[in-house]
């Protein structure tokens, strides 16, 4: 049997072992819950035309697709926020879609 296969404790987690446990969950939660864009910024499509009505006016438009299941999608919305602050010089059109 190889010994680098990690394996649960016979008595279970300590008080200190759990009490990290419980952080890191109330921390992965918070992260969570603080990246998630706000309903008002999102950007609905009823349909085809609706969808090439935004790609089509006269100014850059960046389109952003993502899921709030996806670790690195979750990671690049800060990125996207700052970006979307930055860049009203020329000004562009920022459109995301859950």
């Amino acid at each position: 049997m190889c010994a680098c296969i990690w394996r649960w404790p016979r008595g279970g987690l300590n008080r200190l072992e759990f009490g990290r446990l419980a952080q890191y969950v109330v921390a992965a939660a918070a992260l969570g819950l603080s990246l998630r864009t706000p309903p008002a910024q999102l950007t609905t499509f009823d349909g085809r035309a609706a969808f090439e009505a935004v790609l089509g006016g006269p100014r850059l438009t960046l389109l952003e697709f993502y899921s709030e299941n996806c670790g690195v999608c979750m990671a690049m919305i800060p990125v996207m926020d700052r970006l979307e602050r930055d860049s009203r010089h020329p000004p562009a059109n920022f459109a995301r879609q859950r």
